[in-house]
């Protein structure tokens, strides 16, 4: 069998022997992680099409900020002034095509309940919106509630989807605006992905209609909708060429019979083709595949092997690390060869593939869990509540195992916050935690607790 999967890393620990690190330098430079997560660094770099100006969002430990810069000179200049460490993200960096005008999103995405993470617990709750800026200066504006954004190449007009339908606001410069009370038009389906023309006339978007959705493109100038090659299939991503005369889209196959309907004991194998997998001619279908198995799991156990028999290296103080897959692996590696790693790290990691505790399941065998009974070593877990990635039941869950069976552990839990935890204070806690729980095992100097601490 084979599923979609996503990694992240995951890093085997290995303690020295005491002789080697006597053997160190004494006047070697010393660092905290406070230093190691100090420097800012800019995500989400945009240029003006007719205009030489760059924009970006700085992260400096906490703090989000966009910044801008323009020929010749280049030299960054501050447009936002966002001093706390909030965990209120920034996002969806948008600049118009002079390089006048600059749109973003600020407040982090809703969850499946619609809830936006509020990392800090403000109790005024949060909210995501579009929030504008001048490129010469002066303070930021907000523009209106949404959880998207597309802005016009003009710098004039927001585009953003809510609840199935696509909503225009105006950007007014300096002027705060009321929540637009119906959508820019209305048609069958769900409307989503608005995407504005080169001119700013028209929008592309994508009508979900469930089975198979349309690339549709509405007309501002004289209101209408044409749907560009309307099929059975499932077509997204639209996007213009650069003279506004074309769209470009993803086509993939619209579902088969099989997708909704009930099979009751009869085996794919059994019925005809096309009827439980939708592909086009030459068997393609736009996905993406890997093996399922835990098969990559083999390369930790190798790592780890190669650590144990290398000299200089203490077998008995072999470690694991990871967040996210990296997490999922920690956990494997625990659970199969507490043997080889003596301690981990397990930050919101996957514990129990899909939702079958069968015992013979292929999704069963490749998680961690199905090994618990093997796992010794010591484990510290770390989890944000609100992690809109891997479920927090997944820690929760463990956590129960691993108090039947005994196995040592810590946790800390972070209170409404996501997968990459949004506070920077969280960070450090994480990683003076992660230090600490390593030293205090692998470095020997004493047991590890039985139940979680907070």
């Amino acid at each position: 069998m084979k599923r979609r999967t996503a990694f992240s890393p995951v890093l085997a620990l290995a303690t020295l022997p005491l002789a080697a690190l006597t053997a160190a330098p004494a006047q070697a430079q010393r660092f905290s992680i406070e230093d190691v997560l100090s420097p800012g660094y800019p995500v989400q770099l945009v240029a003006a099409k007719d205009a030489d100006r760059i924009a970006w969002i700085e992260y400096e430990e906490g703090r989000r900020n966009v910044y801008t810069a323009a020929a010749p000179g280049f030299e960054p200049v501050r447009l936002t002034r966002y001093e706390d460490d909030d965990g209120r993200d920034l996002s969806n960096l948008r600049i118009s095509d002079d390089g006048s005008t600059l749109v973003f999103l600020r407040g982090h995405t809703p969850n499946r309940d619609g809830w936006i993470a509020n990392p800090a617990s403000d109790p005024r709750g949060a909210e995501r919106a579009v929030w504008a800026v001048s490129t010469t200066g002066g303070e930021p504006w907000r523009v209106v509630e949404a959880w998207n954004v597309a802005l016009s190449p003009d710098g004039e007009w927001v585009a953003y989807a809510k609840d199935g339908a696509i909503y225009r606001a105006p950007v007014n410069p300096g002027v705060v605006t009321v929540e637009p009370e119906r959508p820019l038009f209305s048609v069958f389906g769900s409307q989503g992905s608005p995407v504005w023309s080169p001119d700013s006339r028209k929008l592309a978007f994508v009508s979900d209609r469930e089975d198979h959705s349309f690339i549709g493109v509405y007309d501002t100038d004289n209101p209408g909708i044409t749907y560009l090659g309307p099929a059975v299939d499932r077509d997204t991503s639209p996007t213009w060429s650069p003279d506004g005369t074309r769209v470009a889209f993803i086509r993939r196959p619209g579902l088969p019979f099989g997708a909704r309907a009930d099979l009751g004991d009869a085996s794919p194998d059994d019925l005809p083709d096309g009827m439980t997998e939708a592909r086009f001619a030459g068997g393609h279908d736009f996905s993406i595949w890997v093996e399922l198995g835990n098969t990559e799991y083999r390369d930790i156990k190798a790592a780890g092997e190669y650590l144990r028999d290398r000299a200089d290296v203490d077998p008995d103080r072999i470690g694991l690390w990871g967040l996210s897959y990296g997490g999922i692996l920690t956990a494997q590696g625990l659970a199969r060869d507490s043997d080889l790693f003596a301690a981990g790290v397990d930050i919101a990691g996957v514990h129990l593939w899909g939702n079958s505790i069968d015992p013979e399941t292929v999704s069963y065998q490749s998680s961690s869990v199905a090994e618990v009974e093997n796992w010794t070593s010591p484990v510290l877990l770390i989890h944000g509540d609100d992690d809109r990635n891997v479920a927090f039941s997944q820690t929760v869950g463990l956590v129960q195992l691993l108090r039947a069976q005994g196995v040592p552990h810590e946790l800390i839990v972070f209170p409404d916050d996501v997968h990459d935890f949004l506070l920077h204070e969280r960070w450090l806690i994480t990683f003076d935690a992660t230090d600490d729980f390593f030293d205090r095992y692998m470095g020997g100097d004493g047991a590890v607790a039985t139940e979680g601490r907070r």
